[in-house]
Parts: structure tokens; C-alpha cells; sequence
């Protein structure tokens, strides 16, 4: 075990390309280079992270500007009152005494400073909270490129796209991402539990960039079909549509398949099979075509095409994808990119493992029938929870992803309450008669009461709760709380399968599965998880 290193250590994964760097300080000119380093690769940081709009950068509230919370800004620029005086208000300079050629920035005039007025390159546009959204939770400024900032990233990738001259990742200290990961052990950077850093997985991704291609024409016949035709129309006719596009595909060796009904002569692709059966529109169409393209510029110039992914610990522990690369992107998109891998998925991994916990914790208590009834609801989902999920589906009248997701706030202890402060509302994107057919539902207020049972077993009165990894909080609620213990198990898991694993087998972390090249043993992962942690958990395995 390690102890947690400190926050004014953290080695900095913000990376980007030398060569932007360089491509700005020649467009851009004297107003870019004489302002101090960090702000200057604050701006190049902003600009390779968020040179368009994709799924995890998108602002909730403006689908148009991508968001940026203060503390991201502190990452970038250091100090988020110079990135404001130096895009928005205007700033000073003084010239260095030790450096000649190089400046102090001053946020207010003083003896020896010259003004200068705002570079406006980033636009601000809205400041709101980013609502119920996975890692994009509370307040945040959204944001736009401005047409001089967008022009300077599109001319720069459009010069370099038949270049084949591998990209100089660095960060805004100079160092490499290999120089990076060799300090902090590997792709992940672990400031906040206690695991060994050696345990741990490679940085570099490999990917299969011409399946990428491939979906990506998928995806432009989709956009120039919706152009033409209308999204309503496409989405009506989605069905047949699918079907083009699988027999189009002319897979080598493919059995026929169904679409919705519709038989088509080839096997219809992981990722093609993903877009039809999560649906699209315009938006998510456009942004799973800025997704392949960031992973294909990503990959530029390797003999072997991968594409860097680094991972930081969330407050519970989770392991999250810096920019969300491949983690963080359309499912269909992912498939496409890491093609013929396995993800081995924990099977109802929080539900599971929190039965098992209550089982060996809850021995001897006194229980009352709605703690019984809660821990029989409870070891009913982990059994069937397909067959569940579609009751439910029936009997309350809702989306799949909507009973998805409001079991998984229940599970955190979300109230049965239609008010619009909590989860359920944010779930059920306000319809309040969805959300009072939810909490009236008799077997939704035994599932509940689960998690009561479970918070009072695993958790009490206690004020600073500690999870399986090491990471002590100071109680945030019952919601919260639960979260923390249940995602440290599930953090827990991942580490033991990591440990017990080849490095060089494995493709990516995603929060409660992991992704490997190859093939291998539920069996065998469920073995281990169980030798090491006692948890005795089941694994899926999908082939993408």
C-alpha cells in the first residue's frame, strides 16, 4: 500500500501537439508569443482538447459550446483570474528582468507594465449548471472557439492530414507522455488512493483505424441521408436503412442477421449494431464523426496505429479517461476502434456486490419485513435482471435507458420523490407522471428499501466514510455515500483484474469492465476476483 501523493505533486496529463504549438506562434504572432508559456499552452491545450463539440465535452445546456469548470482552467493556464484578464478583460505585461524577451503577466497595472486588450480567442456563451450527466455534474462555463482559433486548428490538421510524421505529444512542462507515465507508473496516475502504482496498464491503445474509416462512411451516409430526407424521416425509416448499410459492409465469411425484423445478407458489425440499437440524430451523428477523427489524428504518423489513453482517479476512485478518449465516446464508435476485442462486464456489479456485503455484514441483525423484502427484491435483480428491466420497461411505460438509469440512482439512494432538486427528476427529464409511476411501483419500493438496509449496515452513522481503495470523505448523504463504498469495490475489482492479468493483453478501462485484446476465461476473472477480495461476481463477455 502507498500512501496518496499530494495534490500540488500531480505529474500533468494535459497533452498536446509541439507542432500546434508552433503552427499558433506563427499565425498568430507577436499578441501569442509574448504572453508567458502556461498561458500560451493553456490555449493550445483548450484548442487540440476541444477543437469541436463530441460527446463527453459537450455542455449540457449549449449544444453548441463545449465546458470547461474552473478547476479545469487551473489545469490549463494555472490560474484561472490570468485566463480571464488575458481572453476576457484585458491584462498587463511587464517585461522580464531576468529573461530578456519574455514578460510577467499582471492582472492590474503597475510601475513598469503595458495594457493590452482582450484576445477574445475563446468565446464565452453560457454559465449554468451541467444537470444529471455522468462526470459532468455542477457548475461550468460553456465555450466556443473563435472563427480565428477554429480557422488555425482546421488549416493546421488540414496541411498536416497527408503527413505521416508522427505528432509530439508534451505537456505544458515540455515532458513527454512517455517521460510522464514512466514516473507515475504507467496510463494511470493515482493521486488519491491507496493502491501501488504498479499496478497499472499501457498507455498506448491500439486501434483498428480502417474499421474507424469504414463506420465513419456510415455515419456521413446517415448525415447526408438525413440532409436530404429530414432526421425524421431517416429515424422513421431506420430499420430499412440498416439494413443497407449491413449488407454494405460485405464482412468476409458473415451469416445473415436480423435488423428489426428486416433479414439482411451479412452479419451486421458490433459498431453498426450499436448505432441502430441506441438510436441517432443529427447531433450524435456529427459528434461520433468528430470522435473518429480525433482518433485518427490521435494515431498519425505510427507504424502501429494506437492512440494514447490516460487514466485519473475520480473522488470515488473510478478510473476516468483524461478527455474521455474511447471511454468516454459513442459506444458505436468505440467498437469500431478497438474491433475483434472482449469486454468482460461485471454482471449487476453495485446490486451484487452489495448483496453480498449486507449477507456477511447484515448477519445477526435484527431485520424488519422491509428490510427482508428489500434484500429479496434485491437478490431478485441480480438473477434476472433482463427479464426485469423489460417488466418494468411494460408496467411502468418507460425507455429502457430510462429504467436503466433510474435503478442505478436508486441503487445510490436516490429518493422516491418527483421534486425536481433530485435524481429521479433529472433521470426522467422532468415528466412527473413517469416519475410517480417509478416510486409507486411495488417492486421499486422494496428495491429501495435495499439500499436503506444497506446504508444502515455498511455505513450507520459514521461521518467520514473510507471505501476499499483507500479514499476517506467526509459524509455527503446517503446517495452520495453509497455511491462512495459501492464504486470503491467496483474500483477494487478492476485492480485485482489488473494485477492478475498481462499488461500487454489489455485495451481499456471502463469504470465496472474491463476491455482486453484477446479472449479469456470468465471463469478464470471470476476466480480471482473472488481468491482475492471474497466477492463472488460474475463476468459477461461481448465480443466488439
Amino acid at each position: 500500500m502507498k500512501t496518496p501523493l499530494k495534490k500540488d505533486s500531480r505529474t500533468t496529463f494535459n497533452f498536446f501537439p509541439d507542432e500546434l504549438l508552433q503552427e499558433a506562434r506563427k499565425v498568430l504572432g507577436e499578441e501569442f508569443i509574448r504572453l508567458p508559456k502556461r498561458i500560451q499552452t493553456g490555449y493550445i491545450i483548450v484548442l487540440y482538447n476541444h477543437h469541436n463539440i463530441i460527446k463527453s465535452n459537450q455542455h449540457s445546456r449549449d449544444s453548441d459550446s463545449f465546458f470547461m469548470i474552473d478547476e479545469t482552467v487551473e489545469s490549463y493556464f494555472n490560474d484561472a483570474r490570468d485566463f480571464r484578464v488575458v481572453n476576457d478583460n484585458g491584462y498587463y505585461l511587464r517585461p522580464n528582468k531576468i529573461s530578456k524577451g519574455k514578460y510577467v503577466l499582471k492582472r492590474k497595472p503597475e510601475e513598469g507594465t503595458t495594457y493590452y486588450e482582450p484576445t477574445n480567442w475563446l468565446v464565452s456563451t453560457v454559465s449554468a449548471s451541467q444537470g444529471y450527466k455522468e462526470g459532468k455534474a455542477g457548475w461550468s462555463n460553456g465555450f466556443q472557439l473563435s472563427p480565428i482559433f477554429r480557422q488555425l486548428f482546421d488549416n493546421w490538421n488540414k496541411k498536416n492530414e497527408g503527413n505521416f510524421k508522427l505528432l509530439t505529444l508534451i505537456n505544458n512542462r515540455g515532458r513527454t507522455i512517455t517521460e510522464v507515465t514512466q514516473e507515475v507508473g504507467g496510463a494511470i496516475d493515482r493521486r488519491l488512493s491507496t493502491t501501488d502504482s504498479n499496478i497499472n496498464i499501457n498507455t498506448e491503445v491500439r486501434i483498428d483505424t480502417q474499421t474507424l474509416k469504414e463506420h465513419k462512411e456510415q455515419l456521413l451516409i446517415i448525415k447526408r441521408r438525413i440532409e436530404g430526407e429530414g432526421e425524421q424521416k431517416v429515424r422513421e425509416s431506420r430499420r430499412q436503412l440498416g439494413a443497407e448499410l449491413a449488407e454494405g459492409e460485405q464482412e468476409a465469411g458473415a451469416q445473415p442477421s436480423t435488423i428489426e425484423g428486416v433479414k439482411v445478407k451479412h452479419a451486421t458489425s458490433s459498431h453498426l449494431k450499436s448505432l441502430l440499437d441506441k438510436g441517432f440524430d443529427t447531433d450524435s451523428v456529427t459528434q461520433r464523426i468528430d470522435e473518429i477523427d480525433r482518433l485518427l489524428i490521435n494515431s498519425r504518423g505510427k507504424s502501429i496505429s494506437t492512440v494514447p489513453v490516460l487514466y485519473e482517479e475520480a473522488s470515488t476512485g473510478r478510473y476516468t479517461a483524461r478527455g474521455a478518449v474511447l471511454q468516454g465516446y459513442h459506444k458505436s464508435v468505440r467498437y469500431a476502434a478497438l474491433k475483434g476485442c472482449y469486454e468482460y462486464d461485471l454482471e449487476a456489479a453495485h446490486q451484487t456486490i452489495l448483496l453480498q456485503l449486507m449477507t456477511n455484514e447484515g448477519f445477526g441483525l435484527d431485520w424488519t419485513k422491509e428490510d427482508e423484502a428489500g434484500f429479496d427484491a434485491l437478490r431478485y435483480y441480480t438473477r434476472y435482471k433482463s427479464d426485469l428491466r423489460e417488466t418494468l420497461m411494460m408496467e411502468i411505460s418507460a425507455d429502457y435507458d430510462v429504467i436503466k438509469s433510474a435503478l442505478q440512482a436508486l441503487t445510490y439512494g436516490a429518493d422516491l420523490s418527483t421534486n425536481n432538486r433530485k435524481a429521479l427528476h433529472k433521470v426522467c427529464y422532468g415528466d412527473k407522471e413517469l416519475i410517480s409511476r417509478i416510486i409507486n411501483h411495488s417492486w421499486v419500493k422494496d428495491y429501495v428499501s435495499a439500499f436503506k438496509l444497506g446504508h444502515k449496515i455498511l455505513i450507520g452513522n459514521d461521518k467520514t466514510i473510507t471505501n476499499d481503495v483507500g479514499i476517506k470523505i467526509e459524509s455527503k448523504g446517503k446517495a452520495k455515500d453509497m455511491a462512495h463504498i459501492l464504486q470503491g469495490y467496483e474500483r477494487l475489482v478492476l485492480d485485482t483484474i489488473i494485477k492478475h492479468s498481462n499488461t500487454d493483453d489489455i485495451a481499456l478501462l471502463v469504470h465496472d469492465c474491463v476491455v482486453f485484446y484477446n479472449k479469456q476465461s470468465t471463469d478464470k476473472l471470476s476466480q480471482i476476483v473472488e481468491q482475492e477480495t471474497g466477492l463472488c461476481l460474475a463476468f459477461s463477455e461481448e465480443e466488439y
